[in-house]
C-alpha cells in the first residue's frame, strides 16, 4: 500500500495530528476552565434589582502580596452610572473580573484563564440581581453584565425598561 497518495496520505496526516496533540496536551500541566453557559438575558433583567449603564473610570489589581501559580485574582472597577434602567445603581460597590496569576518567570502555565479585560472608557451594561460586586464579563452568556455595544443593544432593545 503506497502511504504517499490520495485517502491514505490523509489518513496518514490524521492520525499524526491526533498523536501529536495527544502527547502535547498529556505534556501540559494545566487545569481547565469551563465554558459559559448562555442564558438568555430578558429573564435576567426581569429579576435583576438594579439595571444600569456604567462607564468604567479606574481598575485595581485584588492580587494577594504571596500569589503563587494558578491563585485567582479579581481586577476591581471603578465606574460612574451614565443612564439608569431599574432600579438604585447604589447597591452596586464595584465591577468584578477574575483570573488565575501565572507567574511572568515561569517556564509554564498553570493555567489558562479566560479573563475579561476591561479599561477605563469601557461601557458595561449592569445587571445586579442583589447588592455587592457585579461580575462582568466579555465572554457571551457568562454575566448578565458584560460590554455595552451594539450586539447588546441588539440583544436589549425589545425588553421592557429599555
Amino acid at each position: 500500500m503506497d502511504l504517499t497518495t490520495g485517502k491514505d496520505m490523509r489518513t496518514t496526516r490524521r492520525v499524526e495530528c491526533a498523536v501529536m496533540l495527544a502527547l502535547a496536551v498529556t505534556a501540559m500541566p494545566t487545569t481547565a476552565s469551563a465554558i459559559c453557559i448562555e442564558t438568555p438575558l430578558e429573564p435576567q433583567v426581569a429579576a435583576a434589582q438594579a439595571i444600569f449603564i456604567a462607564t468604567i473610570t479606574k481598575a485595581t489589581l485584588d492580587l494577594p502580596a504571596d500569589a503563587k501559580e494558578g491563585t485567582w485574582f479579581k481586577v476591581r472597577y471603578n465606574f460612574r452610572v451614565d443612564r439608569r434602567i431599574k432600579g438604585d445603581p447604589t447597591i452596586v460597590t464595584s465591577l468584578i473580573t477574575g483570573g488565575a496569576y501565572n507567574d511572568p518567570n515561569s517556564e509554564r502555565f498553570v493555567t489558562f484563564a479566560e479573563q475579561s479585560r476591561l479599561v477605563p472608557g469601557d461601557n458595561i451594561l449592569v445587571v445586579a440581581d442583589k447588592p455587592g460586586e457585579v461580575g462582568v464579563s466579555t465572554l457571551p452568556g457568562c454575566t448578565a453584565s458584560r460590554p455595552w455595544n451594539q450586539e447588546t443593544y441588539d440583544e436589549t432593545r425589545s425588553l421592557p425598561g429599555f
